[in-house]
């Protein structure tokens, strides 16, 4: 299809109000009756995913169908547009958002002052990955005229980025940033950094919070990160940590410590919950909101295999996402028999060694008539696995059953046909991929 003054004109409307999905969805509107079903049914798919709660079957929908587009064909008529043949800044791959391209990660920031206001024109770019950079330059950055339109920023391989983080939150005008990742917390500035954050008008809007890297980091480093967290933070609603390097104890302190009034979503990554495993959110005053919870190399086959079930009481819990750990069938039945736990829309347990056993406590969870999304990827199951969910009626919302493609075809088959068509099998993913 060949674009014409329409389509510019409607490309544009969407380029000046990248926060409305109202002209991306009259940009769909325009490609489907000029023969884009494709791209119409991208940009509709990807706004729905980006409104939907993630347990909403619809949205779990979406995600089996993969209505992805293809980006060696549908996207090449863009790409160009989007591509520095200096190397001065690159889309990252697979982050359209909403039926755009949505981030960009930029390793030299002088070159994003020369070059955003052109990409700007290509695509409604409202995240940033920011490396190093001079003084003078975050000055630069953050007197920007294109940067109140910004969301999202992601600070990559920077130790504590105090200069950066300094301009930006003494900046007026900058409080439309909703989320902030730092890719290393290993400085012992970083804990300044998060305390002038979370003092600051931007740290009272932000929703959004991700911190990586800490790893030797001593008792000071964590008083200090405590006291930063003393003073605001009561606003977010996602938070991340990744291989901060608490410690059981510390972990524990630092999560119990307040109430997360707002939070709808807890992801840990590689944090040692040893020995008292996630206790953490045995206390419901602390998760009023919280949904969502993932827990990725976070030991959860402590001492006491039943007391999963009974540490995971926050009291709207609907996402549960486990990820390389151990699992043992004895704490998949106790996660099966919680009755506080029957409310559960999504269960993810990839590469948890959940083995037959632990796929028949499963089917008959209180939670199994709810389900709207299995995932059991990367674990020791076969054909009697197989063979126990064959024997239980499929949960009525069901719409995606995950599993590994180590069935025979006969089998496989005979799953496809019992939950309607619901189950993607893949090829066995590795431990920690």
């Amino acid at each position: 299809m060949i674009p014409s003054s329409e389509h510019d004109a409607l490309r544009n409307a969407v380029l000046a109000n990248p926060d409305d999905d109202l002209p991306r969805l009259v940009f769909a509107d325009w490609l489907d009756e000029n023969g884009d079903l494709d791209g119409a049914r991208f940009i509709r798919s990807q706004i729905a995913l980006a409104t939907l709660p993630e347990w909403d079957p619809q949205a779990v929908a979406l995600r089996r169908t993969q209505l992805e587009w293809d980006l060696s064909e549908a996207w090449q008529r863009e790409l160009p547009k989007l591509s520095s043949d200096r190397g001065l800044y690159w889309v990252a791959q697979n982050l359209f958002r909403r039926g755009f391209a949505h981030f960009i990660q930029v390793p030299m920031l002088r070159s994003l002052q020369q070059e955003l206001p052109e990409l700007l024109k290509a695509a409604p770019i409202q995240r940033l990955g920011l490396y190093a950079a001079t003084l003078e330059q975050w000055k630069e950055f953050v007197a920007s005229p294109w940067m109140p339109r910004i969301r999202e920023i992601d600070f990559e391989g920077i130790g504590a980025p105090v200069e950066a983080m300094r301009e930006i939150c003494a900046a007026r005008g900058l409080t439309g940033i909703r989320a902030l990742r730092f890719r290393s917390s290993t400085s012992a500035a970083m804990p300044e950094v998060l305390d002038r954050l979370l003092r600051s008008e931007l740290g009272d809007r932000l929703e959004t919070l991700e911190l990586a890297h800490a790893f030797g980091s001593d008792a000071s480093y964590f008083e200090d990160f405590f006291e930063a967290f003393h003073v605001g933070g009561a606003q977010l609603k996602s938070l991340r940590l990744q291989s901060m390097g608490f410690g059981g104890i510390y972990l524990h302190r630092f999560l119990t410590s307040r109430a997360w009034s707002r939070l709808e979503e807890l992801v840990l990554e590689d944090e040692n919950s040893q020995p008292a495993g996630p206790t953490y959110l045995r206390y419901p005053e602390c998760w009023p909101e919280l949904r969502t919870v993932r827990l990725h190399g976070v030991s959860v086959n402590y001492d006491g295999l039943l007391h999963l079930a009974n540490a995971l009481r926050p009291p709207n819990l609907t996402v549960l996402e486990l990820a390389n750990s151990a699992l043992a069938p004895e704490a998949v039945q106790g996660l099966a028999k919680a009755e506080h736990l029957a409310k559960l829309r999504i269960i993810r347990l990839r590469r948890m060694r959940v083995d037959n056993r632990g796929v028949r406590y499963l089917t008959q969870a209180r939670f199994w008539k709810n389900l709207v999304e299995l995932d059991l990827r990367g674990n020791p199951i076969d054909a009697n696995g197989a063979k126990h969910l064959l024997k239980r009626q499929p949960p009525p919302e069901l719409e995606l059953l995950r599993l590994d493609q180590n069935f025979p075809d006969n089998l496989g088959d005979a799953l496809q046909k019992h939950f309607n068509g619901r189950v993607i099998f893949e090829q066995s993913i590795e431990q920690g991929a």
